[in-house]
């Protein structure tokens, strides 16, 4: 009986002391993991405007949208998704596509700017359909 119980003793000892690096490398592997792929949080309320795109400088890189409130303008960055007929265009197609109908996705960020996801613009052929 002796014999068992040392037996079981010991092999608890060894299992718990091999399992809990495991544990531990395996939840530091989790969190370098997160950290890689973690987003920024998204705001509470994220915003769609839709107009006629009036006009797109390259060089301010501001869009003009002629909207019923009258126009708006935004501020394209590099990390803006545009979109012409779900496909995606370089932020430089803008400048050929006045008149065309576009929807804006924003929010204000932290410090109250336009914080500008995504540019969808629907020409005249997808509008049809």
């Amino acid at each position: 009986m002796k014999g068992r119980l040392g037996f079981l003793a010991a092999l608890l000892a060894t299992t718990a002391v091999s399992a809990f690096p495991q544990t531990a490398q395996t939840s530091q592997q989790g969190e370098e993991s997160s950290a890689r792929t973690a987003k920024p949080p998204r705001p509470a309320t994220v915003l769609v405007t839709r107009g006629t795109i009036q006009k797109y400088d390259s060089s301010s890189k501001i869009l003009t949208l002629s909207t019923t409130d009258g126009p708006l303008q935004f501020v394209i960055s590099a990390s803006v998704h545009i979109r012409q007929d779900w496909r995606r265009v370089d932020a430089a197609a803008l400048e050929e596509l006045s008149g065309a109908r576009a929807a804006v996705r924003w929010y204000n960020d932290s410090s109250g700017e336009k914080t500008i996801e995504s540019v969808h613009v629907f020409t005249k052929s997808h509008r049809d359909q």
